[in-house]
């Protein structure tokens, strides 16, 4: 078959799937990784997603040809912990460094941590800025669905809270990554504008087209590739976008 599903693979995946939805497990295993799963507080359509197995794909599709052993990864916007954990496993979990911005995820995300033994992962409460921006707060919107939670206002968003403002040059000049994974809901615009990425050699990034249209999406790409980044493809998973560089003398 020319696709990587069987289909007996596919059938298993769907009753799996079903038998979950019927016994709601505590936790869910993607990819390896065990994950809480919070019924109460999570909405339908989230909750199907993690039982279906579908959670945080494009990173997961893409962190194998990204990493290897030897990088130092900075994670901004970790959700749940699932690609930091799974980074962990790649470069070891004294190697990874996560910034979060929703305080509500944070005990979640410890949790993970503690359940998948990567309690060494550095994990922080902030919201990740372009090195532009002034100020030590910034407003979070929170949304329904904990992914879409950004620093973009949008339909769905529950309230909006103090974030701290943490700065990329900043942070990149503390925690010396060469790797670079973020999923930022529109965010990543003013980020990757606004910094040198000094170290930089390796960029996985999800572009948010829905939010920031195909202008600055452009825009982003030549900004990258004006910093001596290429933009792989053939490595790169829908709006889940690859880069790569050489030298990091940024």
């Amino acid at each position: 078959m020319t696709h990587s599903e069987s289909e007996m693979e596919r059938y298993l995946r769907v009753a799996k799937y079903f038998f979950q939805m019927v016994v709601r497990p505590q936790t869910v295993n993607i990819d390896g990784a065990h994950l809480e799963v919070d019924y109460k507080n999570w909405s339908p359509y989230m909750v199907r997603q993690f039982l279906a197995g579908r959670y945080e794909k494009g990173e997961r599709n893409t962190l194998q040809d990204i990493l290897s052993p030897g990088d130092r990864v900075l994670e901004i916007g970790a959700g749940v912990g699932l690609i930091a954990i799974l980074s962990s496993r790649i470069v070891g979990a004294e190697n990874v460094a996560v910034y979060e911005a929703n305080p509500a995820l944070i005990p979640i995300i410890e949790s993970n941590f503690r359940r998948n033994k990567t309690d060494a992962i550095s994990l922080h409460n902030a919201a990740v800025v372009g090195s532009t921006f002034q100020g030590d707060t910034i407003e979070f919107n929170v949304h329904e669905n904990f992914w879409s939670s950004s620093l973009i206002s949008k339909a769905g968003d529950k309230t909006g809270i103090k974030a701290t403002a943490m700065r990329i040059d900043d942070i990149v000049a503390k925690e010396k990554p060469n790797a670079l994974i973020m999923d930022v809901e529109g965010a990543e615009y003013d980020i990757l504008m606004q910094s040198e990425l000094q170290g930089i050699e390796k960029i996985s990034a999800e572009f948010h087209t829905r939010y920031i249209g195909s202008q600055k999406a452009t825009e982003i790409i030549s900004h990258l590739i004006s910093k001596g980044f290429t933009l792989d493809l053939e490595k790169s998973y829908k709006e889940n976008m690859v880069f790569f560089r050489e030298t990091s003398n940024g």
